[in-house]
């Protein structure tokens, strides 16, 4: 869920109208859990994105060393010809 979508929910949720209520520390604080909360949905965007291309480029290797086995090359060494290419 993005920053638009995420404002759009606590609006209907009556949230923005609650906090023009609140004192500048209760503001403060709850300003500070957002950015807490926004941080870590940023680290698992980035996590899931890293594993993504981990997995993308793991099943390249795999169908590279598959087409090396298809040509007659040993496991071994098409392993070590995948691995040394870059």
């Amino acid at each position: 869920m993005n920053r638009k979508q995420r404002r759009k929910m606590e609006k209907a949720m009556g949230f923005l109208k609650s906090s023009k209520k609140m004192t500048a520390s209760e503001r403060k604080e709850m300003k500070k859990r957002k950015r807490e909360a926004g941080k870590m949905i940023h680290q698992q965007n980035v996590e899931k994105a890293e594993n993504d291309l981990r997995e993308a480029r793991d099943k390249r290797e795999q169908e590279k060393i598959q087409g090396l086995i298809e040509k007659g090359f040993n496991e071994d060494l098409a392993i070590k010809l995948t691995r040394t290419r870059k």
